[in-house]
């Protein structure tokens, strides 16, 4: 995969993964009229305004690099100008979404001068064309490191390893000019290799230093606040030295590393990043999703929940842990003391909880009686643990989806408890798959399910002496 140079950090190589690529067909063979040129920006402006701030590359047509207008001038220029206007832009996130480092360069050349709005930029290039490299990324990198305008980065499923986060760091921690002697290295020495297009070389090269150019010798100014690298496996433990400095050195509060390889070594190896996630004050998610997170993460998790930090959560992801009981008794208790915070979703699937925390989150259900969605898939529960969570359930009004699948301790003998839950419940769905509950109680369960909540008997509750707004309708 990698052949790695130590003097060069900053563009680590893909040994015979990237080749010359042909320019992209010319859409506009023949100069169009300005009447067509006014349509496509009307076109493009129009479905901005729809897009809800979002934006793309592709999205915005920038997939050919030679269009030009009847007066001989850049139609790629013309409809960028018009739609980064300070008058018009309604861009907040943009995505690169082109995988051609020329078309990439001379954008990111022309969005350094009209960037006014975009706060978020999502990189999503596709690996399978093998049209872009880690060059590509680290001229991405280089923009990214001098535009203060961007707090968050995304570098979501991008199949990317522990080599481009070390890049990352090296890219915002050196200066400008130190970026650029590596990159001359690098360049000379990918032109000495056989099967490398030169001219094509010479262009992406000159590109690159017009941005330089540009941009100038400029210090970071610690402004990327959001990273996320999440859903990129080949993302490990290794990676966490230079998140770490990241928190530390560079200004960054919150990194999104849900489904990557990054796991607790149950002796505080992550509490940087819960530490520094509540730091932040826009967070809305909690995500630790597949870190084999352990009790004692969870705890250390915990302390910050009974404070101004944790109000504005309303989605907990917490699946593919190793949390057991014990540890999200401590981490409920603590939800039910905030009576602040409005939680909507908590997903603690494919975790090792058993019945003893079914009284504790049934206790969170009725303290907050906002809880909508509860996913507790391919855990340990069994029958006594339903029986206890029914309690609860029977009579809210605010769950709508329960997911208990995959939990083989739960069987017939949960039938009528079960029956019960959803006659008296405002419950839609309830997953039953993958438990020893036989398909005939299923498919019973399921005709209940979708019964509309206006023919349900839903009991008034009693929460703390004040009557809740259960609905009292007859039921058939």
């Amino acid at each position: 995969m990698f052949s790695r140079d130590e003097n060069n950090f900053l563009f680590p190589r893909l040994s015979n993964s990237f080749s010359s690529y042909p320019l992209s067909s010319n859409l506009y063979s023949q100069n169009p009229c300005s009447a067509i040129i006014e349509k496509i920006i009307e076109n493009k402006e129009n479905f901005l305004h729809d897009s809800m701030g979002y934006s793309s590359m592709k999205r915005i047509g920038l997939i050919d690099k030679n269009v030009i207008d009847s007066y001989g001038e850049n139609l790629y220029s013309n409809i960028l100008r018009r739609l980064f206007s300070s008058n018009f832009n309604k861009i907040k996130s943009f995505s690169i979404d082109v995988s051609d480092e020329e078309i990439i360069l001379n954008f990111l050349i022309f969005l350094f001068h009209e960037n006014r709005n975009i706060k978020k930029m999502d990189i999503s290039l596709n690996f399978d064309e093998k049209k872009c490299s880690i060059r590509t990324f680290g001229h991405i990198f280089f923009y990214i490191k001098n535009d203060f305008n961007i707090n968050h980065l995304s570098l979501s499923s991008q199949d990317i390893n522990d080599d481009y986060i070390e890049s990352l760091y090296k890219f915002l921690s050196n200066s400008n000019e130190k970026i650029v002697e590596e990159y001359k290295i690098i360049m000379k020495d990918i032109s000495n290799d056989i099967g490398f297009n030169i001219k094509n070389l010479e262009k992406i090269s000159h590109l690159f230093y017009s941005l330089y150019e540009i941009i100038g010798e400029r210090k970071y100014e610690n402004h990327i606040k959001i990273l996320d690298i999440s859903c990129n496996k080949h993302i490990t433990n290794k990676s966490l030295p230079f998140l770490e400095k990241m928190v530390n050195d560079l200004g960054v509060k919150i990194i999104i590393v849900s489904n990557t390889s990054i796991q607790s070594d149950e002796k505080g190896n992550l509490k940087f990043l819960f530490d520094n996630f509540f730091d932040y004050k826009y967070r809305d998610i909690l995500d630790y999703t597949g870190l084999k997170l352990c009790d004692n993460d969870i705890e250390h998790i915990s302390k910050y929940i009974n404070s101004t930090y944790f109000d504005d959560i309303y989605t907990i992801y917490f699946m593919g842990n190793n949390i057991t009981s014990k540890g999200i008794d401590i981490f409920f208790n603590q939800l039910i003391l905030n009576k602040n915070n409005y939680l909507m979703r908590i997903n603690l699937s494919e975790n090792n909880l058993d019945d003893e925390c079914m009284e504790t989150l049934g206790l969170l259900i009725e303290s907050k009686n906002s809880i909508k969605y509860l996913f507790l898939k391919k855990n340990k529960l069994t029958d006594k643990g339903i029986e206890t969570l029914s309690h609860y359930i029977t009579g809210d009004t605010s769950l709508s989806i329960l997911d208990i699948s995959g939990n083989d301790g739960i069987t017939d003998n949960s039938y009528e408890c079960l029956t019960n839950i959803v006659k008296h419940s405002n419950i839609e769905n309830l997953d039953l798959n993958q438990t020893k509950c036989s398909k005939e109680n299923i498919n019973s369960i399921k005709k209940l399910s979708i019964i509309p909540i206006e023919n349900r008997e839903i009991p008034l509750k009693t929460i703390k002496n004040v009557k809740s707004a259960s609905k009292r309708l007859a039921y058939d």
